[in-house]
């Protein structure tokens, strides 16, 4: 059904297309009989960078040939290459509803790992859902879900990749839809009006047309995020180095509990740059720690390591002391930003002992096992954690 759906679609395009002049197999999009300044449903608005159409310019669509009809592109010719693409959506639904999403109260159960699950599935049967695609031999699908309560949506973020001859933006654009969609199932009992909205590629990267972006215009949130956060989530920029996430919960490393922190560590290290080369949930044993720490810094090289938990009063809290066990040197001012950012919520921020500190030239740094918290966090740390990378890499 969906097939059929999309080729009448495609049909109809193509009867409002025309071959373009000196253009093998280019149609320009006919404006139609709409309101002055729309352009119609052919016409392509917006100008500028990134590959973009500059309003009046004719457009070739691959997928129509001279004759105004689809095909399916013939990338045979094409060398293969390292091609990977990221894709985001929106689920906009009340506070209590992300929160319950958030603490797994909802009545079927984890969401966020049943969304992750579809987009991922979804991703590798992407060719079997767009009449026109091809079949991509993916080599990674990543979907990170973050709920955000306080702003009253869940922001979702698929990552694809794959070594082939054309790009996986639709393998990550069907993966987060579809999370999205399989959110709205696990949310639709208690919240009906739930909406998803704002699915969109973010960036490209591979192929002929090298790494290609969204403008920050166009990737802006909607006005029911205060400016200053639009402006941060607006800037997605490229990709610094490598991160390692870790998860530091006896009881989550055990499966009696869920793990709620994941999500929101992955959605930091997206927004400072970072792509996620190594997760781990592990239980608060210090040598554990420090090994995890140590090898990520010695073997796997990465940027940055970013710790979830284990860094309050308990006796098992021992986050610090793994971490102060593999430092070079301490970075005190980004354990006292992560500090300050919790007074603003509670007085108890007192009592973290979280530090940061430099192994070789990887960045570890503890955060607050609290989801919420790390959400709060994300657009003052992001920066910082960017230019500690640079430095470290100069």
């Amino acid at each position: 059904m969906l097939s059929q759906t999309v080729g009448v679609a495609l049909d109809g395009l193509a009867r409002r297309c025309r071959p373009t002049a000196g253009y093998r197999g280019a149609v320009a999009i006919e404006p139609s009989d709409s309101a002055p300044g729309t352009g119609g449903p052919g016409a392509v608005a917006g100008a500028g960078t990134n590959g973009s159409a500059a309003s009046g310019t004719p457009v070739a669509l691959p997928h129509v040939d001279s004759a105004g009809r689809a095909r399916m592109v013939d990338v045979g010719e094409k060398p293969l290459s390292e091609r990977s693409a990221r894709a985001r959506a929106t689920l906009r639904a009340s506070t209590a509803t992300c929160a319950a999403l958030a603490d797994g109260g909802l009545p079927k159960g984890d969401a966020i790992a049943v969304a992750r699950l579809a987009g991922i599935q979804a991703a590798k049967r992407t060719a079997e859902l767009v009449p026109l695609a091809h079949p991509l031999p993916l080599a990674h699908v990543d979907v990170a879900i973050a709920p955000e309560p306080e702003f009253g949506r869940v922001s979702i973020e698929a990552t694809a990749r794959a070594h082939a001859r054309t790009g996986v933006e639709l393998e990550a654009l069907v993966a987060c839809t579809t999370a999205a969609v399989a959110l709205y199932d696990m949310v639709k009992a208690v919240e009906p009006g739930a909406a998803i909205s704002d699915a969109r590629v973010i960036e490209k990267r591979g192929g002929r047309s090298g790494i290609w972006r969204q403008e920050p215009a166009l990737a802006a949130t909607p006005d029911c995020v205060p400016v200053h956060l639009r402006r941060a989530g607006a800037q997605a920029a490229a990709s610094v180095g490598t991160c390692a996430l870790l998860v530091v919960s006896t009881r989550a490393a055990s499966g009696a509990r869920p793990d709620r922190a994941e999500p929101h560590l992955r959605a930091l290290a997206h927004a400072a740059g970072l792509s996620v080369a190594r997760f781990a949930v592990l239980p608060d044993n210090p040598p554990a720690l420090a090994a995890f720490m140590r090898d990520c810094a010695d073997r796997q090289r990465v940027a940055v390591v970013l710790t979830s938990g284990g860094t309050g009063l308990t006796a098992d809290d021992r986050t610090p002391e793994a971490t102060l066990a593999v430092a070079d040197r301490e970075v005190p001012g980004i354990a006292e930003l992560v500090r300050a950012h919790s007074f603003a919520r509670t007085p108890l921020a007192a009592l973290s002992r979280a530090v940061a500190a430099v192994r070789g030239r990887t960045l570890i740094v503890n955060l607050p096992g609290n989801p919420s918290a790390l959400v709060e966090l994300r657009e003052s740390l992001a920066p910082v954690l960017r230019h500690a990378v640079e430095l470290l890499a100069a």
